[in-house]
């Protein structure tokens, strides 16, 4: 009677393992699905630097002496040619390739967005291992709070027996990936994907100098304009000048022209960010969609194989309630 007692534990507990593994399946499909995204995929250009690229502050422990070796080190340690994936989401993932690994270790990372001061913590994911006239390589992936940020590294120098503090960012975003990293967040193009370099933010240094050097050049149209009429009226000319007259009118033309112009772009541009904004909204929206439709499947498929199982348990027991008894009153 023992025996078949412990036949009956072991066929119970087979099936209930068994019932376990396909409890899980929906988890693991709905999971696998989740990370299929759409978005956009860039090449971008990496700059490393031994100080920080917006404050100029130095970290490392080298200080104002050793930025030429610690500059050197650096551009060597971090490949200048990286890989940017924008999801539909609005969320950016930076890969870039680490050389110098068979004197290098312990690599972490924080990142904050261009200008600001505070620091979050990165976790990188090594995606790629390979080898290059320095040794060993790796291409790591972090989260990135916008496609204009500084990363702040850190790494363990064998060589010089401590850590070393760097800083890299990127910028130049071209349509497409390099040929030699593999996309592993973005894996489906988005439609509205056009093509087009990436814009960066208006808050830099080159966009204000533009900006300086177009009032500037306004100004000195202004201060020509100035000193023609000054002339003319030295000379004794008349304000009732036919000719002067239809220089007048044609500069307030051609000034009324530029700026329908410019209003004309600044309403395409509105128009622009308008239609990004519902397309960015509206992959938002049908996230959710998906992840309830994931959801409602898995709990449905889950409930269903627990009342399949509930339902043979029940049956084998029914089944072989009489036999068990019987051999029971037997001995």
């Amino acid at each position: 009677m023992k025996k078949k007692g412990n036949q009956w534990i072991i066929k119970i507990g087979s099936v209930a393992f068994f019932c376990l593994l396909l409890l899980t399946f929906p988890i693991r499909l709905s999971a696998t699905m989740t990370l299929a995204k759409e978005g956009e995929i860039y090449t971008c250009t990496l700059h490393p630097e031994y100080a920080h690229p917006v404050t100029g502050e130095i970290e490392d422990a080298g200080g104002e002496s050793g930025r030429t070796t610690g500059q050197g080190m650096i551009e060597s340690a971090l490949k200048s040619e990286g890989m940017m994936e924008k999801t539909s989401e609005g969320k950016y993932y930076l890969t870039f390739r680490m050389s110098l690994l068979d004197y290098t270790k312990d690599h972490s990372f924080e990142v904050q967005k261009w200008g600001e001061d505070s620091w979050t913590k990165a976790d990188n994911t090594q995606t790629a291992k390979g080898t290059d006239s320095n040794g060993a390589t790796a291409d790591m992936r972090i989260q990135i709070p916008s496609q204009k940020c500084v990363i702040r590294g850190r790494m363990y120098v064998e060589a010089m027996g401590r850590e070393v503090i760097f800083y890299f960012y990127p910028d130049n975003l071209k349509k497409g990936k390099p040929s030699d990293m593999e996309a592993k967040i973005v894996t489906k193009e988005s439609a509205k994907s056009s093509g087009k370099e990436e814009k960066e933010p208006a808050a830099t240094p080159h966009k204000e100098s533009k900006q300086k050097s177009k009032q500037d050049s306004k100004e000195e149209g202004k201060q020509e304009k100035t000193e023609k009429t000054d002339k003319v009226d030295k000379t004794g000319e008349t304000e009732s000048d036919p000719a002067q007259e239809e220089i007048e009118t044609s500069d307030g033309l051609s000034l009324s022209t530029e700026s329908q112009e410019s209003d004309t772009a600044s309403d395409l541009t509105s128009e622009d960010e308008q239609q990004n904004s519902l397309s960015e909204s509206s992959s938002e929206i049908r996230s959710v969609l998906q992840w309830i439709v994931i959801l409602t499947v898995s709990i449905t498929v889950s409930g269903l194989i627990l009342m399949m199982v509930a339902a043979f348990l029940v049956k084998y027991f029914l089944d072989n309630r009489w036999k068990w008894f019987d051999d029971e009153t037997d001995d």
